[in-house]
């Protein structure tokens, strides 16, 4: 897979740091698909 060889080149930071990106993008695009589905009802 390419995370493995992202992981394996160490070049990305390790894999908490990706977790802890990836879980900020997944909570901020949950927080905009909440805000705009509140205001389409």
């Amino acid at each position: 897979m390419i995370f493995r060889l992202l992981l394996m080149n160490n070049e990305f930071g390790s894999w908490q740091e990706w977790l802890t990106v990836f879980t900020y993008l997944g909570f901020t695009v949950f927080i905009i698909w909440r805000v705009f589905s509140t205001e389409k009802n």
